[in-house]
């Protein structure tokens, strides 16, 4: 979770946890709102202090409303109102139960009552606000995946992309219902079920979108024939086959991190061999971070900045569960979805992580730390730039927020294909110039993800 603006939660780097410390990093606009990259979670965090502060209740959710803009607005209106529903009901809500079935079932019947691929654009986006609420995944899991691979072959470009943006939140509801630590907290035997059927249907899933692409592919011998003069397997971006593209993202989103991996062996399922899954192989789980004396260097920012103790807090009102500080800048935030999330204020998470990781001193504990988030942003900066540059446009405020979301989606996306080792050691990399040489091997990617999955063009 991260303050001062939007939430971009990719919570399953490796599959160690659901919701990161506080990024603390703004970029300079007039309304500063936050791109939280979440690089990687290397270390697990215990809360052993319960969260007293309850949140209210969710807003009641004018689902009608939402879905007679789908139905009727022109697919450019309707993007426009869905950033008002963002501004209102925040980038990942969660809805009171009778409205996410409300949303859900809505926009299954416009999906069905209709053949004109704008709706079917318009309702896809629009039920991606509905599945971060846990009531509906619970009942609706298995239906809303049979919707979700619908849109994977669907004849609409715009719908296609759409269905893999609703993969993607999907996918971020379900790992919030399933708990990354059961360990530290107990767990009803009913949770426990829910927890597990869950896990399954993840892998099931996945499962799913493999034989998707091995079927597709023994349909097309003709694709296998032109695949097979290169000289390594092809990602997404650059496959030519749109069908197959869209099943290749399914799979490089539904794999992101060893942490699907770990529900794999935890269940007994077997994984095929897929070059997706050499590149993050489950040992790679117990990668250990350098403890060292000597803090390291921070890394420069330039479009960003971290707000100090003297910026307001982004939320009024949130206590610190282990100091009991009020109005607290968030470090780090667990269960942020349910109805008792449990917080930690910045000094806190930073001790919590001296401790729990052995740092000798706790100025060494929070610049390491820091890299976490901080080695992200460089790339996520270095796209920016990059997007800057081609379009003759001078600083970060002259990018409309939609380019900027999808840059920080395409920065999030290219990151994540760096194993966990390759990222402890980026961030452990003392010079910063170094760390950039490397991301510059990565900036191609990155900005074949965003072309992939933006709209606008470049002027030159």
């Amino acid at each position: 979770m991260a303050e001062n603006g939007f939430i971009f939660n990719y919570p399953m780097q490796h599959g160690l946890s659901i919701a990161h410390p506080n990024d603390h990093c703004v970029h300079s606009m007039k309304k500063p709102q936050v791109y939280s990259i979440n690089p990687d979670i290397n270390m697990s965090i215990c809360y052993d202090l319960p969260m007293k502060r309850k949140l209210p209740p969710p807003a009641p959710f004018p689902a009608q409303n939402f879905l007679l803009a789908a139905a009727n607005e022109t697919t450019a209106a309707f993007s426009a109102t869905l950033k008002k529903l963002e501004k209102n009901f925040n980038m990942y809500p969660h809805l009171q139960p009778k409205d996410a079935e409300e949303l859900y079932v809505g926009c299954r019947t416009l999906l069905h009552s209709t053949q004109k691929s704008g709706v079917h654009y318009n309702t896809v986006r629009l039920l991606k606000y509905a599945v971060t609420t846990d009531e509906l995944l619970y009942s609706r899991a298995e239906e809303l995946w049979t919707l979700i691979r619908s849109t994977l072959f669907d004849i609409d470009g715009n719908v296609r992309n759409a269905g893999i943006q609703l993969l993607s939140r999907y996918r971020f509801g379900m790992s919030c219902v399933v708990d990354l630590w059961p360990e530290h907290r107990k767990i009803g035997v009913a949770k426990q079920a829910i927890i597990e059927r869950m896990e399954k249907l993840m892998v099931e899933q996945l499962l799913d979108l493999f034989r998707l692409e091995e079927q597709y592919l023994a349909d097309h011998p003709e694709i296998v024939e032109e695949e097979e003069s290169s000289s390594y397997f092809l990602r997404s971006w650059e496959t030519k086959d749109k069908h197959l593209k869209t099943i290749r993202r399914a799979i490089e989103e539904d794999t992101r991190g060893t942490f699907i991996q770990k529900l794999a062996v935890r269940h007994g399922y077997k994984l095929p061999q897929h070059w997706i899954l050499e590149n993050i192989p489950p040992e790679l789980d117990d990668t250990e971070i350098t403890v060292s004396a000597v803090p390291l260097p921070p890394i420069r920012l330039h479009h960003f900045h971290r707000p100090g103790s003297a910026d307001p807090p982004a939320i009024l009102g949130i206590t610190c569960g282990q100091c009991g500080a009020k109005d607290i800048h968030i470090g780090s935030v667990r269960d942020g979805y349910s109805a008792q999330p449990q917080y930690l204020c910045e000094e806190c998470a930073i001790t919590q992580y001296q401790l729990e990781n052995g740092f000798p001193n706790r100025e060494a504990a929070a610049a390491r730390r820091r890299r976490i988030f901080d080695v992200g942003y460089l790339l996520h900066e270095m796209l920016i730039d990059w997007y800057l540059t081609g379009n003759g446009l001078p600083e970060i405020d002259d990018i409309d927020m939609e380019t900027q979301n999808k840059l920080t989606d395409a920065a999030i996306a290219a990151y994540n294909l760096f194993p966990k080792n390759q990222k402890i050691t980026l961030e452990e990399t003392a010079l910063q110039e170094d760390i950039t040489a490397e991301l510059k091997k990565l900036l191609p990617t990155a900005v074949a993800m965003w072309k992939m999955e933006g709209t606008g063009k470049l002027r030159r």
